[in-house]
């Protein structure tokens, strides 16, 4: 049974990643020609990509992915409406233009010199100057290379005998990458947060999301490291600032192209990332190039989970959004005439108690729109991105669902259940409470 399904897996992953490779180009094309017929090509594409990866999907994935399209297939077939069903296809179908950028901006960026120099930094610094360290480090790592900064951050932590200091580096990385979400164009938190409201620029996520992740830093620094200092915050941005410049490059970069061009922000990131990688792969020397991007094309064979859980989570959002009780709910809550501190409030519960009963962080999402859309002209559209960038940190961050929390788990050898039960619940009331005090004040 283990060889069948690991000779259908090789016989799968190929064809998935020509198919998603395909869908990118399709997807460019689709940036300067619009057409029906075009956009019909695109979906019928990738309903064939999710049907091929669905024998090699992980559990959660097929829990998610099939139960919501067949109750959305049920729905439209009862009601004539299949609208929910198409939407959250659509809305999915922006993350195949978007994650083919992404494995080659994570994969140019592990192979640079850039990255090694960090390392050596990094195990330089004292073991304590490390472990306050890792959650700057996994915010300035993880801005691009996401999942790969707890690869790259588990190496160079602390003594592996240890349980409570790899626990305390774990959750440390975890605050890191969480406060991630609010700013930097490469994560699928932010193309689903602006999908959902095109009228936000990438620029105006960035202008809120860069002070709010230096406050969630400081919040970090002064409630868990040992002995807080100006120099030991300077010391941890010196080990990593070999990457910065790579990095603010890419993403100034995209955030000009998406802020002041009619491209969206997963258009611009098609169009400009690679072109810089292969400009910066280039500067690496000959030998680079040509693995790196083979490297990148062959790891679009596993982004079948990732799409499955994105179309499924959307699907679901546009559905319930479509069930009439649902509607009678949201509105019966008082939810919609509630005063706007109620409103934040409901936010900040809302976070982390969907987080620690297991919902990924794209479901998470997907039903705070349902509560958010009928809010429409009470709330600014930059508060409600936001929002929903807090709940998919947050859910990043103690969900036992999220990929962040799986690979944390792996890497540092730490239970799911002792990183989520730990400070990052104080951590996650604390940053909510301050940045929606604010929000409330300036918005």
């Amino acid at each position: 049974m283990i060889k069948t399904s690991e000779k259908l897996k090789s016989y799968l992953h190929p064809k998935l990643a020509a198919l998603a490779f395909f869908l990118w180009l399709l997807g460019v094309a689709g940036i300067f020609y619009k057409a029906p017929w075009l956009d019909l090509t695109r979906l019928s594409f990738f309903a064939l990509f999710l049907a091929l990866a669905l024998p090699q999907a992980k559990r959660f994935s097929l829990i998610l992915f099939v139960p919501v399209v067949l109750l959305a297939s049920w729905f439209g077939l009862g009601t004539g409406n299949w609208l929910p069903l198409q939407r959250g296809l659509d809305f999915a179908l922006f993350f195949t233009l978007f994650l083919p950028p992404l494995m080659l901006i994570r994969e140019t960026l592990k192979v640079s010199p850039q990255i090694e120099t960090s390392k050596e930094r990094f195990t330089q610094l004292s073991s304590e100057q490390r472990a306050a360290g890792l959650t700057t480090g996994s915010l300035i790592v993880g801005s691009v290379l996401t999942l790969g900064a707890v690869a790259m951050l588990s190496t160079l932590s602390v003594d592996e005998k240890d349980i409570e200091r790899r626990r305390e580096a774990a959750t440390s990385v975890l605050r890191g990458l969480s406060l991630v979400l609010p700013w930097t164009p490469f994560t699928a938190g932010i193309v689903f947060c602006l999908t959902y409201r095109p009228s936000v620029t990438l620029l105006d996520v960035m202008l809120v999301g860069v002070p709010m992740a230096l406050i969630g830093l400081t919040i970090s620094h002064v409630l868990f490291s040992r002995h807080l200092s100006p120099k030991l915050i300077v010391l941890a941005f010196k080990a990593f600032t070999p990457i910065l410049l790579p990095v603010a490059v890419a993403i100034v970069v995209v955030a000009c192209l998406a802020s002041f061009t009619p491209l969206k922000t997963v258009e611009a990131i098609a169009l400009a990332i690679p072109p810089l990688c292969l400009i910066w792969l280039s500067s690496m020397g000959t030998e680079k190039p040509r693995p790196t991007l083979m490297s990148a094309y062959q790891r679009l064979g596993d982004t079948g989970d990732d799409l499955m859980i994105f179309a499924g989570a959307c699907t679901m959002g546009y559905l319930l959004a479509s069930l009439p009780f649902v509607e009678t709910f949201v509105y019966s809550s008082g939810l919609v005439t509630a005063p706007l501190p109620v409103i934040f409030l409901f936010v900040l519960i809302f976070a982390p108690v969907t987080a620690m009963i297991g919902c990924h962080p794209v479901v998470s999402a997907s039903v705070l729109t349902v509560f958010l859309t009928p809010l429409d002209g009470r709330l600014t559209d930059i508060v409600e991105v936001q929002m929903l960038l807090f709940v998919w940190g947050t859910a990043s961050m103690l969900s036992f669902a999220s990929m962040s929390m799986v690979a944390t788990s792996r890497f540092f050898q730490v239970p799911s259940k002792r990183l989520m039960l730990h400070r990052n619940v104080l951590f996650t009331i604390i940053f909510g409470t301050i940045c929606g005090s604010l929000a409330y004040i300036l918005f």
